[in-house]
């Protein structure tokens, strides 16, 4: 990217988070770390690299849709090329299910990865940033139902994710659905959900990639997964939105790499889950 370009863009950055955080506090409900437990279909995405140093490395968080399948973000599966990153091909997933921690809790192996056709993190246009999590065996937990419609601005939504640099414990964040334009410093897409964020906590950055968002105003079910948000290691980057894929608009392909047409629509039905 030529240097002017890049000036343009921090410029542009800057500006436009100096605007959401003037409106993030105007708005009738501020994120805030909830007091509640970690529900069982929520689950920790993990890999294992030995040849690379990594024999257990947590790198996402997952919903359980069915009993042999995990929603998360598209984009954990592909090569990011930074430095003590292993590359995807050397990368063994499995899932932990029933921790409070990332890194505890019962294991079961990923069968196949199932990641967006059209994923594309440099589109202009979607980025489809989803992939579907094939278990290489069933997990005993009720799956989270997938939501259905749009979600309205304005929303109160509670987002999963997990927090902490050496033992992450997973932690939800309430936070309420902000209009596109208002999360414009992240550069949301037609298919996208936006959250707002706020300070160390409250910031949907690593820790909370691939985590899912839940409607507080009914039952438990699934709307949209993070996709990218403020860094949590960069204080700078913290005061952003999130941005998440919305998940209703992609109804048809999970039926269909799930291999059950049935299933996505019975989940389109008022869950019974109760919520968390």
């Amino acid at each position: 990217m030529p240097i002017m370009q890049k000036i343009v863009k921090a410029l542009y950055t800057r500006v436009a988070t100096r605007d959401y955080r003037k409106r993030l506090a105007q708005l009738p409900v501020q994120p805030l770390v909830a007091d509640v437990d970690t529900p069982p279909w929520v689950v920790s995405v993990n890999y294992r690299a030995e040849d690379h140093g990594r024999p257990d490395h947590a790198t996402a968080v997952g919903t359980l849709i069915s009993d042999r399948h995990v929603l998360t973000a598209g984009h954990v599966f592909h090569d990011t090329n930074l430095p003590g990153d292993p590359p995807e091909d050397a990368k063994k997933y499995f899932v932990r299910a029933g921790g409070r921690l990332a890194d505890s809790g019962h294991t079961v192996t990923v069968k196949a990865v199932h990641q967006h056709p059209e994923f594309d993190m440099g589109s202009l246009g979607d980025i489809n940033d989803i992939a579907i999590l094939e278990l290489d065996g069933p997990l005993d937990v009720t799956p989270l139902a997938m939501g259905k419609g749009d979600v309205a601005e304005g929303t109160p939504v509670r987002v999963f994710g997990a927090y902490g640099p050496y033992a992450p414990s997973f932690v939800g964040v309430d936070t309420v659905i902000i209009s596109q334009r208002m999360a414009v410093a992240c550069r949301p897409r037609g298919r996208e959900l936006c959250i707002a964020g706020g300070p160390k906590g409250t910031a949907f950055g690593i820790g909370f990639t691939g985590g899912p968002v839940i409607p507080l105003d009914g039952e438990a079910r699934l709307v949209g997964l993070v996709s990218r948000g403020g860094h949590i290691r960069r204080p700078e980057a913290n005061g952003q939105p999130g941005v998440c894929t919305d998940v209703t608009r992609y109804r048809d392909w999970i039926a269909t790499t799930i291999g059950d047409p049935s299933a996505t629509r019975a989940a389109t039905a008022d869950s019974r889950q109760p919520h968390p």
